[in-house]
């Protein structure tokens, strides 16, 4: 399991597409992959601005937040 077992036919079924249509937005698992990973870092961090200016919170609440989301 893992991401080690994360393959193109498995992306592309969960996202109910063709294997082909992964390839051609990506050109390989790896670059897929690659791009997951930028998302997951994207997303995370604008999850930490957005928790650390709601205000009224410690910065343990604010990473506990961000933690609990990624």
């Amino acid at each position: 399991m893992g991401i080690e077992a994360t393959t193109v036919r498995a992306v592309a079924a969960r996202a109910e597409c063709t294997t082909g249509l992964i390839m051609h937005r990506f050109g390989s698992r790896s670059e897929m992959l690659v791009h997951a990973r930028q998302t997951l870092f994207e997303r995370t961090a604008a999850r930490a601005d957005s928790a650390d200016s709601a205000g009224g919170i410690t910065a343990a609440e604010c990473l506990a937040a961000v933690v609990c989301t990624a």
